[in-house]
């Protein structure tokens, strides 16, 4: 619950609710064509993770290397603690932010 409420709010994000799973894929589209403080240019989940790893340490994994099914999505796995959940948001949520 808490990590689909914390990605709910965050600008451009669409994340349906995980049902028995310890993983949320929101799909990230509405970011792409954009760039992040870093200067890396998002044109796929691929960039937007990649980028989002080296400028916020937050691992996510493209949707699309699960099947080939959300090539608009990312994986973000919430089996941690509430507090590093939180963590992670906010520094998704910084990032998002950032992007031009």
């Amino acid at each position: 619950e808490l990590i689909h409420t914390r990605l709910t709010r965050i600008p451009g994000i669409i994340c349906a609710r995980p049902t028995g799973a310890f993983y949320a894929f929101p799909d990230v589209s509405a970011h792409f064509g954009k760039t992040s403080a870093g200067g890396k240019k998002l044109n796929a989940a691929l960039d937007f993770c990649e980028a989002l790893l080296a400028e916020q340490r937050v691992a996510a994994v493209p949707g699309e290397d699960f099947g080939g099914c959300g090539k608009n999505d990312i994986r973000l796995s919430f089996a941690c603690s509430d507090d590093n959940i939180n963590k992670g948001m906010d520094r998704l949520e910084a990032f998002i932010n950032a992007l031009k």
